[in-house]
């Protein structure tokens, strides 16, 4: 499985079935779970944990799981030491709950923890775009408490009684937050790049619900909307509009496309006002082109692209990459989608979470660009 945080000590990775063995070995270790109240161990099968994994893994396959799981690696050795988790998502607030066991007892105290942590909280702010991430600790856990404050988490609240331990003991548990400055529009587009080369993760309905709605509030002239997006994420589909898109197969790595497509406003709405107004000079060779020809050519006038734009951001915001595709044969895409006559696809924009992080590609400077008139 790739790698897909690196810090000083430490390298995060995903979970394969193969550790299951080992998980199972550090959740049936007392010396292990005794800090997260478990001192005999969870008792737990080997067959039950690589069924677990396996839900995990084929969830994540087909969309954002509810939870994950990632190995911790020693850089020095390369061999799994512990363990580390996000979920309970909450994508309002831009959160997330956090988990971490250094499950290698001998690899305990030498700094792996916090260096795993660290980098495990970079990843996930700069990977998912979240503003701020929750853990939980057993109070008499004074070890991972300082550990969890050493690296920026804050306590929040301290609640007693809450939770009961198998032997039936009252254990009080600390509540603590860590949190980043939420980041700056600029901030976003100073990274934002056209991926090409998009990961395997799905993206998660509630991350495409928000790329959606980011699209439907957007600004036309004199409100028209004139527009309908086709959201794909059907394999099939998927293939034979690569096809008509000159077999651009990078295309089928995405998680999900957006169909940008523009509705034609008809001459007897003032379809033609527009560009009639802006060149007078040719109003009349305007108003004899054939419909379907000028409505092909003046897609632009119909601003799709302002719905895309905030579709790239808002997707952006969650650290998902797109491309926009511009290259492909509209009729056929047309058809394909088994549109009406008067509904043109415009443009389709491929989204994903990037297989390496997005970095933006030079842009020229101010004074190349703007023009001033004080």
């Amino acid at each position: 499985m790739p790698i897909v945080a690196k810090g000083k000590k430490t390298a995060i990775r995903p979970i394969t079935l193969e550790d299951a063995e080992i998980f199972a070995r550090w959740w049936n270790d007392g010396r292990v779970m005794k800090d997260v109240g478990f001192p005999e161990g969870l008792g737990i099968s080997l067959e039950k944990v690589r069924e677990d994994f396996q839900k995990e893994i084929r969830e994540g396959k087909k969309g954002f799981p509810d939870s994950r799981r990632f190995v911790i690696l020693d850089r020095l050795t390369d061999q799994p030491v512990g363990e580390i988790s996000f979920g309970k998502i909450d994508y309002s607030k831009r959160s997330c709950r956090i988990g971490m066991k250094i499950g290698k007892v001998t690899e305990q105290g030498k700094g792996l923890g916090a260096d795993a942590l660290q980098t495990f909280m970079d990843y996930l702010y700069d990977r998912y775009g979240f503003w701020s991430i929750d853990i939980d600790v057993l109070s008499d856990n004074q070890r991972a408490l300082g550990l969890y404050q050493k690296v920026g988490f804050v306590i929040e609240e301290e609640v007693q009684n809450y939770w009961t331990d198998p032997s039936g003991n009252h254990r009080d548990v600390v509540f603590l937050k860590h949190q980043r400055e939420p980041r700056k529009l600029v901030d976003y587009l100073n990274k934002r790049c056209s991926v090409r080369d998009f990961g395997k993760e799905a993206v998660g309905e509630t991350v495409i619900d928000e790329v959606l709605e980011a699209g439907r509030l957007s600004p036309s002239g004199g409100n028209e909307q004139p527009w309908k997006f086709a959201l794909i994420q059907n394999r099939e589909l998927m293939e034979r509009i690569v096809e008509s898109a000159y077999n651009q197969v990078w295309m089928l790595d995405a998680s999900f496309w957006v169909v940008l497509i523009t509705k034609i406003v008809s001459d007897d709405r003032g379809g033609r006002d527009i560009q009639k107004s802006r060149f007078p000079q040719y109003e009349d060779q305007i108003d004899e082109m054939d419909q379907a020809f000028y409505a092909r050519l003046n897609q632009e006038e119909h601003q799709t692209k302002i719905p895309g734009t905030h579709m790239v951001l808002a997707a952006l915001e969650h650290g998902v990459g797109s491309t926009w595709v511009s290259y492909f044969k509209v009729d056929e895409v047309q058809e394909l989608l088994g549109l009406s006559s008067n509904e043109i696809p415009s443009e389709i924009l491929a989204f994903g979470y990037p297989q390496k992080p997005m970095k933006s590609t030079g842009k020229k400077p101010m004074e190349s660009i703007l023009l001033r008139y004080d």
